[in-house]
């Protein structure tokens, strides 16, 4: 692991000028706020860190490309991913999801609000690398979530929202999906699905892509396997 850099971050932002949809370039000190954090984390300059999770990491570079994001929450996104984003790389999946869960998302994903979606999360995380502790999914608000080839191994999902997740090669095995909203996420290639408990009463649509054995039964909206009959 890298050593971090001396240098604040208040340093960084007066020096350094930040740019969107780029991870900019270092020759004219021009960086997205994913990259300038890579400098204070020690790293190459990179908008992908190393010591990064990768769901922080993309929810920085989201909410930093925002159209509704401000200068203002520029500085801030660049602040509070300093503790919230850079030396997250150990912190498990289920922390991170249960820290995007626990934010006021709303009802479904909104460009308006992703930038207090991703302050929020990374200030829950700063929080909980104070403390570490076991914490839990049930209930959490995980709307349009990414969670591409996350471990949710045990984790109780009970009542989750999950409306529009990807979920593409997610470890499953033991997870506790009772009553979990799927509607239009995206489960294909997720392992040990076959071990989820509770996924039979998890409710999809017909936009609901599931792996080859299951569907969704469009009379009821729940998760069923192929042999079985509603």
């Amino acid at each position: 692991m890298t050593e971090p850099e001396s240098i604040s971050i208040d340093e960084l932002l007066a020096d350094w000028k930040l740019v969107k949809n780029s991870k900019g370039d270092p020759g004219k000190h021009e960086a997205c706020g994913a990259s300038l954090l890579s400098i204070k984390a020690g790293e190459k300059f990179t908008d992908r860190l190393e010591c990064a999770h990768p769901t922080l990491n993309s929810l920085m570079i989201s909410a930093f490309d925002s159209s509704h994001a401000t200068p203002a929450d520029l500085e801030a996104l660049v602040r509070a991913g300093e503790h919230g984003m850079v030396e997250t790389r150990w912190i498990a999946d289920t922390i991170v999801l249960c820290a995007h869960g626990r934010t006021d998302a709303g009802p479904g994903p909104d460009p308006r609000n992703v930038v207090q979606v991703a302050l929020d999360v990374f200030a829950a995380i700063e929080y909980w690398k104070a403390a570490p502790r076991w914490v839990p999914l049930v209930g959490a608000n995980l709307v349009g979530a990414s969670l591409v080839g996350a471990s949710l191994v045990g984790a109780s999902l009970v009542g989750a929202n999950l409306v529009g997740a990807n979920l593409v090669g997610a470890n499953l095995d033991g997870a506790n999906l009772v009553g979990a909203n799927l509607v239009g996420a995206n489960l294909d290639g997720a392992r040990y699905l076959e071990h989820a408990y509770g996924l039979t009463s998890a409710y999809g649509s017909r936009h609901t892509r599931l792996p080859k054995g299951w569907h969704v039964d469009q009379s009821t909206g729940l998760i069923c396997r192929d042999a079985e009959v509603a």
